[in-house]
């Protein structure tokens, strides 16, 4: 099964998303303000997302460049009716991920949507559950337990 990212008009358009997002990143983390207690060595709260915006922006640019090189194909426009119902999946999923986190938090929400995005992508279960379980518990331990940062834990409230 070919990624949907494979035809150029939809590298352009996720692209142009993640160099977006990134961009914004970048301007809102350099409106974090440093705690008064932090060292001069200390890169402060700003660093990473500044860091992660750069790369989005990065990433992005280098999607749309990769988007012009590419030429489309005649067999391509025959799949594009269901590129588009799966673009409009993923931007529908995206947006109940985003209205459901604070329901029923961060862990489940984003188990839910990763297991439903790698499914989508045409893998098969018993490899979409352990990578959606995997990066989540991953993001907890990066940020729960190493940068201390609260993710909405739902009405439930999970720990994880």
């Amino acid at each position: 099964m070919n990624s949907l990212l494979q035809q150029p008009a939809m590298q352009r358009i996720a692209g142009f998303v993640w160099m977006t997002l990134g961009l914004t990143a970048v301007v809102l983390g350099r409106a974090v303000k440093k705690p008064g207690f932090a060292s001069n060595q200390d890169p402060g709260p700003q660093f990473f997302p500044i860091l992660l915006g750069l790369g989005l922006a990065l990433g992005g640019i280098l999607l749309i460049v990769k988007s012009f090189l590419n030429s489309k194909s005649d067999s391509e426009s025959s799949k594009e009716p269901l590129r588009n119902r799966v673009l409009l999946v993923f931007i529908g999923g995206f947006l109940v991920y985003l209205l459901s986190m604070p329901w029923i938090g961060f862990s489940l929400a984003s188990c839910a949507f990763i297991f439903s995005m790698i499914r989508l992508q045409g893998s098969r279960w018993f490899v979409a559950l352990p990578m959606a379980i995997g990066l989540v518990l991953g993001i907890q331990l990066l940020f729960g337990t190493l940068f201390h940062v609260q993710l909405p834990p739902g009405v439930l409230g999970l720990p994880i």
